[in-house]
């Protein structure tokens, strides 16, 4: 579903039209409108990260890989991570002879509890790092290392969507995007659809109950949003299963 289908449904499920001219504003203004379609294209990326258990989800619609790297600093134990890392998946290091290594994640509330040293004295001695530890937006590396290096700091992420900014959508007022939101194609009609609820809630509330219907589902329709946190839950098959053992009676 296109940008341009997507400001359609919403313009059928809620009776409403956008603006025709600059001066003309319709009855769901084309600047309001884009923050709703933004703020579902959110909404939807967060329910599919939680979701999305053993493939993460990235926007199809970003151009590289969610995946970031830093020169290490001799003796600095802190690093900024950018704000768009919303989950972090895993941190390697490269140590000073050019091998990669997985860090640990360690947390400070169970090192209290473990060596009850300060945190300034948990390995201290400058090396080679083997954990680290996530502080707000830092980063920090234990031990710190005791090289510098280019590019060896690398961190494997989750990130938000590819938001549609007013240029994708209109060009003169005139409906012509064609940018698609960058999950599965066959649950775009969710963000429409929350859209249009939160419109309704507000301007049309006869509307609320089937919209929500749709996104819900009842004893008819099985509802988008189940069906979507259902199929992101169940999205890789090539897993390892349980062993089943059969057995037998020997009454």
């Amino acid at each position: 579903m296109t940008i341009t289908e997507i400001v359609k449904r919403v313009y059928f499920l809620t009776n409403t039209s956008g603006d025709t001219s600059a001066s003309v504003k319709g009855s769901f203004p084309n600047a309001d409108l884009l923050i709703s379609i933004n703020k579902a294209v959110n909404y939807v990326a967060a329910i599919v990260l939680m979701a999305d258990k053993r493939w993460r989800w990235d926007d199809s619609n970003q151009t590289d890989l969610p995946i970031g790297t830093a020169a290490l600093v001799a003796n600095q134990q802190d690093y900024s991570i950018s704000s768009t890392h919303l989950i972090i998946e895993r941190v390697e290091i490269k140590d000073a002879d050019g091998n990669w290594h997985l860090l640990d994640h360690i947390d400070q509330s169970a090192l209290k509890g473990y060596d009850k040293v300060a945190m300034s004295e948990h390995q201290e001695t400058a090396g080679t790092p083997t954990e680290y530890d996530l502080i707000g937006d830092s980063i920090f590396l234990y031990p710190k290392p005791s090289y510098s290096q280019a590019a060896s700091l690398k961190i494997y992420y989750g990130r938000g969507p590819s938001e549609f900014t007013d240029a994708q959508i209109w060009t003169n007022y005139a409906l012509d995007g064609t940018k698609t939101p960058g999950f599965n194609t066959l649950f775009h009609d969710l963000i429409p659809l929350i859209v249009s609820y939160e419109y309704c809630s507000i301007f049309h509330t006869e509307r609320v109950g089937a919209i929500l219907a749709l996104i819900q589902g009842n004893s008819v329709f099985p509802g988008v949003l189940p069906l979507l946190e259902k199929f992101q839950g169940q999205r890789l098959n090539d897993g390892i299963r349980g062993m089943r053992v059969s057995l037998e009676s020997n009454k």
